[in-house]
């Protein structure tokens, strides 16, 4: 072979033997499905090696620049070399005679073992991606990396788990932890990973232990701090209603995330915190289950407003409203008995079309949607307020439609502040079913509300997609400790790895879009702050991977907020600071605003009728709305070039 070449390709021609120089430029080598028993010496700088389908039964040397090792369906292959440093993918499935190397390369990203009659696997390294090591003899499973995308250790001989990670679906969860010492679920011995365990659950008989009869609850927060108090991570209960952490030994505090949401706690142990102390002879704490139950009183309000399908002109989308009782988003069921209404206000260039399918018929006033609900327990919290919408055919790309949600009663309410919910929506002139949307986008210096990110997906292919993954790293410029997931299209799984999110939707099964055009399509959506007084000129960016099973990564759009300082007189009238305190209040209340000029004000109730009218001078004004009922209301401030609108509560 001439020196200089780099890439050898010789698949598939039945030859016995390679020549036994192969020359120091060679990268690649590919020489499978031939009658190979004893490969030559390998250069120095070859990153690539694939050789399956031989007779070796073993490999010379591997160089340290190799990258990839695929040595598949090797059936007289009995052991490997050592793997060198820098090894990021292995692939030996079907080699029913090897034995696994003990060390694995901590650059090792996947691992393909199937089918090789295994009966153990090596500590798997930090890093690893991918793991396949289905149809073995595996008895004990090692610790499972967080980092973990996707995995497949099905028919093995395990009876128990050493830990939970987010990309396992329903069949791996209804495995035990390892337990030391137990002969029925753990009767091989197995070690346990180094972490703490738990389920948050409703105590049915108030006995304060986790019972088969207590309902396993999802979506509960929970946060970790050490030792100092600092922050460290944070989990959510998922589909399966357990939470885990994965960490080293120390002493940590978790923290059960009660504020601003419908439960507390119900138990004195472990109360709403407690404190965990992981050894090297006990580092793993497990059973850490939090007895959880409804706050006194009610919380109504809105959780998400979501998009789904294309807003184009002359097209039909869905607009998906998640609201009600909040507490169903984690399985209870606080607000039942509780009456009330739910309006929705739409401005914009759309059109009504019609509640979505088994969704509640709206009261339609003009461009107010009016939902008169008798008992807030018996509304599907996810789906009944969904209803179809057509954008204008004179709609242009970049026109917004702005959707306004308000929920009553206030009175009662132990969180009025997610009665009122506002998302805005472009329209486009062309359509990417893979995306990612932001809302708002670009705000003023100091900002420090939410920003609320939406991934929409759509399954294009030709075949149904069995597991999807997505990958989000959030920018620098946003506070990991405010983030929350708020809706989601199908049961998932989510972890964060230091700024990074992974969302698995594991064994989704989604269907392609031209079998099923409406049901191949998903989402999640979640809110998070920025970080404070982030000044002028500041970018946040955010970038998004959608995995369909083993497929490359489709790269959506990147979302970019911008912090821009006002410069001009008109742009600062155009927005103009106000200030109503104390809100809510009694139905008298005070305006403050930033600019000193007469300004006319106007209040609205929630449909549409004017109740107050009044002047505001030299930038402040008293009002007294005294005789009007509770409720939300909606404030109109208009000056020159200037209009602002702001809600007040009246509470009686």
């Amino acid at each position: 072979l001439p020196n200089g070449l780099k890439n050898l390709y010789c698949t598939m021609f039945q030859i016995d033997s390679l020549p036994q120089h192969l020359p120091d430029s060679l990268i690649s080598l590919s020489c499978g499905m031939n009658q190979i028993p004893i490969l030559p010496s390998l250069p120095n700088g070859l990153k690539n090696l694939e050789c399956n389908w031989n007779i070796f039964t073993n490999l010379p040397p591997l160089p340290s620049s190799l990258k990839t090792l695929f040595c598949n369906t090797s059936r007289s292959l009995t052991t490997l070399p050592s793997l060198p440093n820098g090894l990021k993918e292995l692939s030996c499935n079907g080699c029913s005679q090897l034995t696994m190397p003990t060390i694995l390369p901590d650059s090792l990203e996947k691992l393909d073992c199937r089918n090789d009659s295994l009966t153990y696997l090596p500590t798997l390294p930090n890093n690893l991606k991918e793991l396949r090591a289905s149809n073995n003899q595996i008895t004990c499973i090692p610790t499972l990396p967080s980092s973990l995308q996707y995995i497949d250790i099905t028919n093995n001989s395990f009876t128990c788990l050493p830990n939970y990670v987010s990309v396992m679906d329903a069949s791996y969860f209804n495995y035990p932890l390892c337990t030391p010492g137990n002969t029925l679920t753990n009767p091989n011995g197995c070690e346990r990973a180094d972490g703490i365990f738990g389920s948050p659950y409703f105590d049915t008989n108030a006995n304060c232990l986790l019972d088969l009869n207590d309902t396993k609850l999802n979506n509960i927060n929970f946060k970790l701090f050490d030792y100092n108090n600092q922050y460290l991570s944070q989990a959510s209960s998922h589909m399966f209603g357990i939470y885990n952490f994965t960490y080293p030994t120390g002493n940590y505090t978790i923290v059960l995330d009660t504020a601003n949401v419908p439960y507390t706690s119900q138990c004195a142990n472990p109360g709403l915190d407690t404190t965990i102390q992981l050894t090297s002879i006990n580092p793993t704490v497990e059973n850490i289950d939090f007895s959880v139950k409804c706050k006194p009183g009610f919380d109504l309000g809105i959780q998400s407003v979501v998009t789904n399908g294309i807003v184009f002109p002359g097209q039909n989308h869905h607009l998906k409203i998640a609201a009600g009782d909040m507490s169903r988003w984690y399985n209870l069921n606080c607000a039942s008995g509780i009456s009330g209404q739910l309006t929705v206000n739409i401005s914009g260039p759309v059109t009504y079309v019609a509640p979505a399918i088994d969704s509640f018929t709206p009261i339609v006033s003009g461009t107010t949607f009016t939902y008169n609900i008798a008992d807030f327990g018996n509304v599907n919290f996810s789906s009944d307020f969904n209803i179809i919408l057509k954008t204008d055919t004179t709609a242009t790309a970049g026109d917004s439609i702005c959707v306004s949600v308000n929920v009553t009663p206030i009175s009662g309410d132990n969180n009025i502040n997610n009665n009122m919910y506002h998302l805005c929506y472009g329209v486009v002139n062309s359509y990417d079913p893979n995306m990612k949307e932001v809302y708002p986008i670009n705000v003023e210096p100091g900002y420090n509300d939410w920003f609320i990110y939406t991934i929409h997906f759509q399954n294009t292919g030709n075949a149904t997609a069995y597991n999807i993954r997505l990958v989000d790293t959030l920018d620098a410029n946003l506070d990991l400790e405010t983030f929350k997931v708020i809706n989601y299209s199908h049961s998932n799984t989510w972890t964060i790895n230091n700024r990074t999110v992974f969302f698995n939707f594991q064994n989704i099964q989604l269907p392609d879009s031209s079998s099923n055009p409406d049901g191949s399509k998903g989402y999640v959506q979640y809110r998070i702050k920025p970080k404070n007084n982030l000044g002028a000129g500041t970018k946040i960016k955010n970038t998004a991977y959608i995995y369909f099973d083993y497929n490359s990564p489709i790269v959506t759009n990147s979302t970019i907020n911008e912090y821009i300082q006002l410069v001009s007189v008109k742009e600062y009238l155009k927005n103009l600071h106000s200030t109503i305190y104390p809100n809510p209040n009694n139905g008298t209340f005070t305006i403050e605003l930033s600019i000193k000029e007469k300004q006319d004000l106007q209040l609205f109730d929630m449909t549409g009728n004017l109740v107050l009218s009044q002047t505001i001078e030299n930038g402040k004004g008293n009002i007294d709305a005294n005789y009007l009922s509770a409720g939300v209301y909606n404030i109109s401030i208009k000056g020159n070039n200037s209009v602002i609108n702001k809600k007040v509560v009246i509470v009686k």
